[in-house]
């Protein structure tokens, strides 16, 4: 079976229940995407890296001034882009969401890279939160 078709898999079973998640891509440590489907199919190779450093800061300055940066990306159903603002963050996961609440992104690492997953109304953080989380447990073991 191809790499492809595990993730595929993998996704349908364990992140695409209950058409809560909308977008889905991840990313190698290197910053290139190894699965993607939904509203982040066709994300944007430019809007990679942001994922990525958020999870290898060197200093509380450095984390601080990323987290009020925040994330800002442009997916397959938005005409321009669209600034996420960081309202959650821990050791594994990053939780932001639009100043409207209308969606929300969820960045969680992995151990060869990051998962990134997005919602909108009127799916709720908490719902997306539980799956995705639920699905990095599992990646990680």
């Amino acid at each position: 079976m191809q790499p492809q078709e595990n993730w595929k898999e993998f996704v349908e079973a364990h992140l695409l229940v209950g058409h809560i998640l909308d977008g889905l891509i991840v990313l190698t440590k290197r910053g290139n995407s190894i699965y993607s489907c939904g509203n982040l199919k066709d994300l944007h190779q430019k809007f990679y890296s942001q994922f990525l450093v958020i999870f290898n800061t060197t200093s509380e300055e450095q984390e601080s001034a990323l987290c009020q940066k925040g994330f800002v990306l442009k997916t397959t159903k938005d005409d321009q882009e669209i600034k996420y603002i960081i309202y959650s963050k821990n050791f594994c996961s990053v939780y932001a969401m639009t100043r409207h609440n209308r969606s929300g992104i969820l960045v969680c690492s992995l151990p060869y890279g990051v998962l990134v997953a997005t919602y909108s109304f009127p799916c709720t953080s908490v719902k997306a939160i539980e799956i995705v989380e639920k699905a990095c447990k599992l990646l990680r073991e």
